[in-house]
């Protein structure tokens, strides 16, 4: 679970949402929201981006419930390739405070995707991966 405690009640849910509150959408951003006051913050990373749901990584030593890390899978489908996203909780609707690029595209797939290396050119040959 990492170093923050569970708590009940907790103060913050975070998770992946549609661009649209009306319409059926794949997710393409990630979202906060307060449980007590109801506060929403969301954050959209492109037209043609899509999230998979964020994980909460809390710092060494969290101060608060929000100290810590959202780390998204995001596939930007316009340019073909995937990133991290890496957000500061607290500070969610500021975007991304770093993106590390994956040197392929991983096509978005709810709740993640799998599939053997060969499928990515992953594969070990003589000590290297391709």
């Amino acid at each position: 679970m990492g170093a923050v405690a569970p708590r009940a009640p907790h103060h913050y849910v975070y998770g992946a949402c549609a661009a649209h509150a009306s319409r059926n959408n794949p997710f393409q951003g990630v979202f906060r929201v307060h449980m007590g006051s109801g506060e929403e913050v969301a954050h959209f990373p492109g037209p043609r981006c899509f999230t998979n749901e964020p994980l909460f990584v809390p710092r060494a030593a969290p101060e608060a419930e929000d100290d810590g890390w959202l780390l998204v899978l995001v596939f930007d489908a316009a340019a073909l390739r995937s990133g991290l996203y890496i957000y500061d909780a607290a500070r969610l609707d500021d975007g991304p405070v770093g993106v590390a690029w994956l040197r392929r595209g991983i096509p978005y797939g709810l709740h993640g995707s799998w599939a053997a290396g060969e499928t990515f050119g992953w594969l070990e040959h003589e000590g290297e991966v391709r």
